[in-house]
């Protein structure tokens, strides 16, 4: 995989939702050319509709 330039090792996904009802989508970019180690985090604003938010498969916790 890559990003830009860099060769990625590995992306991790995290979506969450904040207390105010806003989704956000973080990728966790992890650098592992030969002698980087670097981590990119890169955050997305998701929108949704209330009814989208209020969805029976995704229960509060």
């Amino acid at each position: 995989m890559t990003w830009g330039n860099a060769k990625l090792g590995r992306m991790t996904t995290v979506i969450m939702r904040t207390c105010e009802g806003d989704m956000r989508m973080m990728l966790l970019l992890w650098d592992v050319t030969s002698g980087n180690r670097s981590l990119e985090i890169v955050e997305i604003p998701i929108k949704a509709t209330p009814r989208a938010l209020n969805n029976p498969d995704f229960p509060e916790k």
